[in-house]
């Protein structure tokens, strides 16, 4: 059933608490009406406070022919709140000092909460990054330290190994124990490989490369100093073998150098290492005399230089002659001639048949051979004749001068006695 409110006739609807023109509360059983309020009311509602007496319905008469029943009086309607025409508003009471205090204290409250909070998160933030610093800080510090004692081992290795380089440069039968020679050989080899390794800390590295770089440079200086260890206690064991070995062995390279001093400046290609290994074997001597073992390793050590250098202007000389075999052959008068000659550095040995009149003759010689430019002397030092069954050189053999061509790989002998020209050919 439709219900209407009982202060203004407004419609209300099914479920409402409260009509919502006028504000006045619904209730179910006695404050709706199953409809409207007339438009012009006759009964007029006073406030509960009001003199005036509430009106009643009248009562309504009853047909003449009806049975008079007994009047029964309508109740009035009950008299309507004082604000049944007003909106309902939702009124604050008035607040008490104590509420005020208690507000401002929760406000105060909330506030110290929320500044709290935000120092927390302040706090957070940059305690982060503080964090993060001081780490890098500290890895940053720990990377030079790593880096200062990789130096350290790196410098002292590089010490080392300089002074091994001397004592393997000595010719290996300075060494009563050869394999403590190789020894010292391999140990020199792997430090100046680890010579090779360049690592470092830079402040713009991330905190994580500082500490791999640490790590890094701290497993090098560990190895360095293993292996400076090791290469030192060579170097004593190699000084101690020298010591007991240098008196007999500087004796005999100075034997060994004496006797290449006696060769003349046309014996090597650079005349200069005569005057070095002479200066050389002075040094030697005047060392032999004293009782320092070091002193005697270096007098020894410059000799063999000394040494080797005239060895290789020798070899160096040695290049430039012709090596290997030449042949020609030749006709002069009826008479038939073929040749050999095998070149052996400053030596040569020749082998040559001659033919006419059906008759052969072998003749052999060995000849000293010099170089100088392009021209080849060749010197007879021994031979033989078969016809005349003589060994005197000087009977049947002659000095020879040759043109040499090294690139053509040729050895031309001019004629004699209106003989043609000879030239040899590389075999």
């Amino acid at each position: 059933m439709q219900r209407f409110c009982t202060n203004c006739g407004h419609k209300l609807t099914d479920n409402a608490k409260f009509c919502a023109n006028c504000g006045t509360p619904v209730n179910r059983d006695h404050n709706s009406n199953p409809m409207p309020a007339p438009e012009n009311p006759t009964i007029r509602h006073t406030p509960a406070n009001s003199s005036q007496p509430s009106p009643t319905v009248p009562q309504i008469p009853l047909p003449s022919s009806a049975r008079q029943p007994e009047t029964i009086p309508v109740p009035a309607p009950k008299p309507a709140p004082a604000t049944m025409h007003t909106v309902r508003k939702s009124v604050k009471p008035e607040r008490t000092p104590a509420d005020r205090a208690k507000s401002r204290r929760m406000l105060t409250v909330v506030a110290a909460t929320l500044a709290a909070a935000l120092i927390v998160t302040a706090a957070g933030i940059g305690g982060t990054r503080l964090w993060a610093n001081h780490k890098h800080r500290t890895a940053l510090a720990s990377c030079e330290t790593a880096q200062q004692s990789q130096q350290t081992t790196y410098q002292n290795l590089k010490k080392l190994a300089s002074q091994a380089d001397k004592l393997s440069a000595l010719n290996s039968a300075m060494y009563d124990d050869q394999q403590l020679h190789e020894k010292l050989l391999d140990l020199t080899k792997q430090a100046k490989k680890a010579l090779g390794y360049n690592q470092s800390c830079s402040a713009s590295d991330a905190t994580e490369t500082l500490d791999q770089t640490t790590a890094a440079l701290s497993g090098e200086a560990a190895g360095n100093k293993k292996l400076g260890a090791s290469l030192s206690d060579q170097i004593k064991k190699v000084e101690r073998s020298q010591e007991s070995t240098i008196d007999v062995k500087l004796e005999q390279v100075i034997l060994s150098a004496k006797a290449m001093t006696g060769y003349g400046s046309d014996t090597v290609k650079d005349p200069t290492t005569i005057d070095n290994l002479k200066a050389a074997l002075s040094d030697a001597e005047s060392a032999r005399q004293s009782d320092d073992p070091e002193k005697k390793t270096e007098a020894y050590a410059n000799l063999i230089d000394a040494i080797n250098q005239v060895s290789d202007s020798q070899q160096a000389l040695l290049d430039d002659y012709p090596s290997g075999t030449y042949s020609a052959t030749s006709e002069y008068k009826g008479m038939k001639g073929t040749q050999t000659i095998t070149f052996d550095g400053q030596s040569a040995d020749s082998d040559m048949t001659i033919t006419a009149r059906g008759k052969s003759v072998n003749v052999s010689i060995s000849y000293d051979v010099k170089l100088d430019g392009d021209t080849v002397y060749l010197t007879p030092v021994s031979g033989y004749n078969s016809l005349t069954e003589s060994s005197d050189v000087s009977e049947f053999a002659a000095n020879r001068t040759m043109t040499y061509d090294p690139d053509a790989g040729t050895l031309t002998e001019a004629g004699q006695d209106g003989s043609p020209d000879v030239t040899f050919h590389k075999q």
